[in-house]
Order: structure tokens, then sequence, then C-alpha cells
């Protein structure tokens, strides 16, 4: 997800799936000055962390989670010795935004983008993705 806010351009990633004979869940936040065109982000620096946290099911039961923490890139894998397949996990994920423009940036950018497997609702400045 791509959004402007404060004179910078954000990205946020989030993976969910099968990472070589692990499973697990990714959640990264980017950014940019727009004058360095459209390919690199940098990792969000250290004043710039947001707290994060994610959740991640397989079929409906519970399978991870991690945080809530301020991160620039928080992950969990379970080498369980099974790798399950993708469509069969779904994963909510938290954040927790400085302030309201910001969090209203990221949800136009929600808003905006094609996710039909995405549903999400906002507490304060946190908002909640089911994805």
């Amino acid at each position: 997800l791509k959004f402007s806010y404060g004179g910078l351009d954000w990205m946020f990633q989030i993976w969910k799936g099968r990472y070589g004979i692990t499973t697990g869940g990714e959640m990264g936040v980017y950014y940019k000055r727009p004058e360095h065109g459209d390919t690199f982000y940098a990792c969000a620096k250290d004043d710039q962390m947001v707290t994060m946290s994610f959740a991640l099911y397989r079929n409906g039961e519970l399978f991870m989670t991690r945080g809530p923490e301020p991160h620039w890139w928080l992950t969990g894998f379970n080498l369980s010795g099974t790798v399950y397949e993708p469509a069969s996990l779904s994963m909510v994920y938290s954040i927790k935004f400085p302030n309201t423009t910001m969090l209203k940036a990221f949800t136009n950018a929600v808003d905006t983008e094609e996710h039909h497997d995405t549903t999400y609702t906002v507490n304060g400045t946190t908002v909640t993705v089911n994805w």
C-alpha cells in the first residue's frame, strides 16, 4: 500500500505464506522522498516506526502472533515441519499511527486499491485489517 503523508511517500508491505520450509508473515514500513523516483524506499527510521502487530490463522485457527511493538519490519515464521498453502492462511494485522492524518492516508490507500479480500476497522489512530 502506497500513499503520501508529511512530504514523504510511504509504503506498507504485508506478506503471508510459505517461506521455503517455513510458514509465516511479515509487515514492513518504508518511505522515500518523492524526488527519489518510483523505486527506492528506505526502511522507516527509529522516529518513524509505528506500533504493529499481527495474528496469522490457518483454516480459521490461530497459528502465530507477533507484537504489538514499535518496528519498521515485524516478522514471524514457524518451522513446524509442515508448510501450509497460502490459501489456507488469513492474517489480522494492526497498525497504530502517530495521528489521524497518517491513518486516513493509509485507509484511503486501502480503499483505492483492489483488495477484494480485505476489510478494516478503525479505533482511534489504530487500524486493524482482516486479510
